[in-house]
């Protein structure tokens, strides 16, 4: 009788002791979840950084080429008034 109550003491002992094992490993696990859970959000946080500035330098860039082209467009009319005007002032001296 005492034989099986120590067997079943030491059998409850290693259940114990398992079940502690396998908490502990339950614990590691929700630790590095959680740890790969913030470094995936802070991933995407950063992603997301990157992007509203790649937008910002794409508008910022579109704004620049739009004020170059009224620039272009505003030279070349000077230009076309310019020779214009220079081919009127050579007519007049040719006479």
């Amino acid at each position: 009788m005492f034989k099986k109550l120590k067997l079943f003491f030491t059998k409850q002992k290693e259940l114990i002791q398992q079940l502690d094992i396998l908490r502990q490993e339950i614990n590691r696990l929700k630790s590095n979840h959680s740890l790969e859970k913030e470094h995936l959000l802070r991933e995407i946080e950063w992603k997301e950084i990157q992007i509203e500035d790649y937008e910002k330098i794409r508008k910022e860039k579109d704004e620049y080429i739009s004020r170059l082209n009224i620039k272009i467009t505003q030279m070349a009319a000077e230009n076309v008034k310019r020779s214009k005007f220079q081919q009127k002032g050579k007519k007049k001296w040719k006479r």
